[in-house]
């Protein structure tokens, strides 16, 4: 894979394939995490899985994972990181000091940022 734009672009199945090898994530938490994101109102595939990197690769760098680098998911541990994640990438301190994060948020994101 080149970069991270041509990965965003692959087919589900190769891109969930790709989250696994890099992460060590099955397909179950793959499809909970684009969920999570998909109800939150990031209603864009390309968004949603540019998120979902992002979010797998803070994840990585926290060390919240195996001696192998891959992520180590313990019970009620995905949600806690999901939530963490949104309140920080989605706080409206981000929204205000980020313009390029302000075009890549979905519309409705955005909105709620303005609103805060």
């Amino acid at each position: 894979m080149n970069n991270k734009i041509d990965m965003i672009h692959l087919p589900d199945l190769s891109f969930i394939q790709f989250c696994h090898d890099q992460f060590g994530i099955n397909r179950g938490v793959y499809n909970t995490i684009d969920a999570w994101f998909f109800h939150e109102g990031i209603r864009n595939i390309l968004e949603r899985r540019e998120q979902i990197y992002h979010f797998l690769t803070e994840w990585v760098q926290d060390d919240a994972t195996q001696s192998n680098g891959k992520i180590k998911i313990g019970h009620g541990n995905l949600s806690k990181k999901l939530k963490e994640y949104f309140e920080s990438a989605f706080s409206t301190d981000s929204c205000s000091s980020d313009d390029d994060f302000i075009l890549t948020l979905s519309k409705s994101l955005y909105q709620r940022c303005l609103i805060n």
